[in-house]
């Protein structure tokens, strides 16, 4: 077991290596770019607003979808066990949420300081950690640590409907929690939930996500514990 679960993250950070490079050097570009176009503003009024959290949430949430295609097949193709393939992706993807977290923190951080020591006031790099509470290091990577998990988590079980179902039982499920997500919007309830849990957030409120995260992905060995080949 402990072997074959070595193998599987030896995988998995072969597998997301290229694709971690690729995308953190498109994002860095970008920004010194982005840095360099809000130097030439020449009205004060105007300022160019940047966010790198938005980017790499969207980025892990691709993860997580196409994790499902992109490993799975590949691990059961080699024979591991199923109760392996459910720890280790578990796992990899707490672990890939906590790198990425620090990753955002620190380039974060280091940008943020490169743009008060130039006094460059036409440029502003929003962050979604540093709006939510206060704007401590460890505060910012527990909030991205959470909020990618989750991310990760939710759409790699509906990479797996996609997958064990098909169009037609993905799409009903995608169908289903847009409808439900609508009626919300058109109640009220949910942008009430919304304000309350804005109204509640602290520390304490992104560590017991992470723990929700956790149990949501248990659910996850209803798929995987047969999954096969063929779809």
């Amino acid at each position: 077991m402990e072997r074959q679960m070595k193998g599987l993250f030896y995988f998995y950070t072969m597998n997301i290596k290229f694709s971690m490079t690729v995308f953190w050097s498109i994002l860095l570009g970008t920004t010194i770019v982005s840095i360099l176009l809000s130097m030439m503003i020449v009205n004060p009024t105007y300022s160019m607003y940047f966010s790198f959290s938005i980017m790499v949430y969207i980025y892990s949430a691709i993860i997580g979808f196409h994790s499902v295609k992109d490993v799975l097949p590949y691990a059961v193709k080699v024979g591991a066990t199923r109760k392996n393939i459910f720890l280790s992706m578990g796992i990899y993807f707490l672990g890939l949420a906590l790198s990425q977290a620090l990753i955002l923190s620190v380039t974060h951080r280091i940008i943020t300081s490169a743009i008060k020591y130039l006094d460059i006031q036409t440029y502003v790099l929003l962050d979604l950690a540093s709006w939510l509470i206060d704007d401590s290091w460890l505060n910012q990577i527990l909030i991205h640590t959470a909020i990618i998990f989750l991310l990760m988590i939710v759409m790699y079980i509906i990479g797996l409907l996609f997958y064990k179902y098909g169009l037609v039982g993905g799409g009903i499920v995608m169908g289903m929690t847009v409808l439900f997500m609508l009626v919300g919007i058109a109640t009220g309830w949910l942008s009430d939930l919304f304000n309350s849990i804005l109204s509640i957030i602290d520390r304490m409120f992104f560590i017991e996500m992470i723990g929700v995260t956790i149990v949501i992905y248990t659910l996850t060995w209803l798929l995987v514990r047969k999954l096969t080949l063929v779809r």
